[in-house]
């Protein structure tokens, strides 16, 4: 008896909880519904030099964040490479004696 009693409400929220879902496959499209164009969702693969970068409902995959992460990286030392060949290029004239 004291089981029954505790069970009931656990029930009830269950049916209900049914009742939502059923009613929730079955709901048609509003009309007043925006359709998404396609031009701005992400797709699923994307071909680039890298390789190719997935992603699952627009976010990145963990593969296409290291990636990318490598990319930027690399892009970085290229970078401080770029910026340090003109002050590397004036050290033989600091050292004594010149050239």
């Amino acid at each position: 008896m004291q089981a029954t009693r505790h069970m009931a409400p656990l029930l009830l929220a269950l049916g209900l909880t049914a009742l939502t879902c059923v009613y929730a496959v079955g709901a048609e499209k509003p009309k007043m519904a925006t359709d998404i164009p396609a031009e701005i969702t992400t797709p699923v693969k994307v071909e680039t030099r890298l390789g190719a970068l997935e992603f699952f409902d627009g976010l990145p995959s963990k593969d296409t964040v290291q990636k990318v992460y490598d990319n930027l990286d690399f892009m970085r030392g290229v970078e401080v490479f770029l910026n340090t060949m003109p002050g590397a290029s004036l050290f033989p004239g600091w050292r004594p004696g010149g050239c």
